[in-house]
């Protein structure tokens, strides 16, 4: 019976989650990570295999395509912020942290609450920046 119970409460404690929304951000962020990319509470999280001022420069990159004018940045080799202006009152920071030698954490928050599908389209402006060729490097033959 004891057993029973338990099951129940927590059969009724999911089903809750689910119905309030609480379980679709869960939801969300488990199949969001399962592909390296998470958007949790106002900000996107990814990892690229890229250094932080690589990233710093696709990120300054992507941000003048999308026409979001440039309030500051910085980059060392461990960690870079990239700030831009979105419309007129709002922000947008990427913050990029090293997680190893060719592994940067980009994390992109945009206001106060954030805008997950604004983080998306700059992350993938950043990715395609980070696909084009170093410049000064040697062609593969």
């Amino acid at each position: 019976m004891r057993k029973a119970v338990s099951t129940l409460t927590l059969i009724a404690a999911l089903a809750m989650m689910l119905t309030t929304g609480g379980g679709c951000f869960f939801l969300a962020g488990a199949a969001a990570g399962a592909v390296g990319i998470v958007y949790t509470k106002g900000d996107l999280t990814g990892y690229e295999d890229a250094t932080v001022p690589r990233t710093a420069e696709a990120t300054k990159l992507a941000m003048k395509d999308l026409g979001f004018p440039l309030l500051e940045s910085y980059a060392t080799s461990d960690e870079g912020e990239v700030n831009a202006r979105v419309g007129s009152d709002n922000k947008a920071t990427v913050h990029l942290d090293r997680k190893s030698d060719q592994v940067c954490k980009i994390n992109i928050r945009i206001g106060t609450f954030g805008d997950e599908a604004l983080s998306r389209q700059i992350l993938e402006k950043i990715q395609l920046h980070l696909k084009e060729p170093v410049a000064g490097a040697a062609a593969v033959p």
